[in-house]
């Protein structure tokens, strides 16, 4: 049937099926770019572009295809956490500073509480300090959480280690 129509997307979607009961990963990765070439929906595109980015970062073990696929997937879907969060770890175990700053940086955007917030901020400050050496841009974000929570503990030691470290006395 895919040989006289290619783009059946119920042939493909069966194909799939069987390939991925067979445990054919390789196949079910192509066969999934295909479904999503032809899928209609918006929400059925973004289910195939999840279940494809799975399948890289899973059993193909294929970072940069998996990196691809989140990417894609956040180009159609920017305020995909789940995306978000997968793409974070893929880019901290890469090292790959700059990109993950950007992913915590849309984060703090869709956050809607003051603890979704802090947590954003408090993986800024990190980053500042540990990636970059930018003690000073670690302590501003920290800052930035003692204005939302004064008696933030962690913000509060954290802050004071920084400014140790920078003879910051006063």
């Amino acid at each position: 049937l895919l040989e006289v129509d290619g783009s059946d997307a119920d042939a493909l979607a069966d194909l799939c099926r069987l390939k991925a009961a067979a445990g054919e990963h390789a196949a079910v990765a192509s066969l999934l770019v295909r479904r999503i070439d032809v899928e209609m929906t918006p929400e059925g595109r973004l289910a195939l572009r999840r279940e494809l980015a799975a399948l890289y970062a899973g059993p193909l073990a294929d970072q940069a295809s998996a990196t691809s696929a989140y990417e894609a997937l956040l180009d159609e879907e920017p305020n995909d956490m789940g995306a978000i969060e997968a793409l974070e770890g893929i880019y901290e175990r890469a090292q790959r500073w700059q990109d993950l700053q950007g992913l915590i940086e849309r984060r703090l955007d869709l956050a809607e509480t003051d603890r979704e917030r802090i947590a954003g901020r408090v993986r800024l400050a990190r980053l500042s300090e540990q990636a970059f050496g930018r003690r000073t841009d670690a302590m501003e974000q920290l800052r930035d959480v003692l204005s939302l929570d004064a008696h933030n503990d962690e913000a509060l030691d954290e802050l004071e280690r920084l400014m140790a470290l920078e003879k910051q006395w006063d």
